[in-house]
């Protein structure tokens, strides 16, 4: 588990910053879906992996709050934390909206390492947003900029999939293709190891925590309606 002061290297990109550290011992890398705390002046939050270079990690991370819209120089680093995306071994539509690119793109880049195969499709709120895309090992399939949706761009029969983004993207990914897939979920954390309770959701066995049990779910297991108020 890592647990270490980096200096950060960034990227800024208008509406998202990319963010690296590293390099990081092997024992210390992640699984697509998991996620490491950034910790600075008693503040932590939780940030995705995008890709790794030479065992150097990449956060995509979208401004939207004080921290994330001045990502500090240096921080506290702990992870990784939260149940990964399971291993895919069948054609995968991996889908995402916003600041879920994040864990999207290391799950294709694993995925293309692995010489499986997928399509990927994207959804950005603004056209501005798409220079993002230069910067990523591997490319979307086809991206959607509002008011056209990314669920817009599926196909109308079912697929098995991946998806971050959020939750009104995701329940209507859930609402069109049903429960066969996986969804990683963007939730408020606050330590981001199990022990606060402070990111919990409802789920079909009761309430859990995005942060110990997910942030990858099953897409079966949540409770769309309560979920998604």
């Amino acid at each position: 588990m890592l647990n270490e002061t980096f200096k950060l290297e960034k990227t800024d990109l208008g509406h998202y910053v990319v963010v690296s550290f590293g390099p990081v011992a092997e024992e210390n890398l992640p699984q697509p879906g998991q996620f490491y705390m950034f910790y600075k002046e008693y503040v932590k939050k939780p940030f995705s992996v995008a890709f790794l270079k030479e065992n150097r990690l990449f956060f995509i991370i979208k401004k939207v709050g004080p921290f994330t819209s001045s990502i500090p120089d240096e921080v506290r680093v702990e992870g990784p934390y939260g149940k990964p995306f399971p291993a895919v071994v069948t054609n995968t539509f991996l889908i995402s909206g916003g600041a879920g690119i994040a864990p999207i793109c290391f799950l294709a880049e694993k995925l293309t390492e692995q010489n499986l195969p997928f399509t990927w499709l994207h959804g950005e709120s603004k056209a501005e947003n798409l220079t993002l895309l230069d910067y990523l090992p591997v490319k979307p399939n086809k991206v959607s900029v509002e008011p056209t949706l990314v669920t817009d761009l599926l196909p109308k029969e079912a697929q098995f999939y991946c998806a971050c983004g959020p939750k009104p993207m995701l329940k209507g990914l859930h609402s069109k293709w049903g429960t066969n897939g996986f969804v990683s979920l963007e939730e408020r954390m606050s330590c981001g190891f199990g022990a606060c309770y402070g990111c919990v959701i409802p789920t079909t066995s009761g309430y859990q925590r995005v942060c110990k049990e997910g942030p990858v779910f099953e897409a079966g297991e949540l409770l769309w309606q309560e979920l998604c108020v």
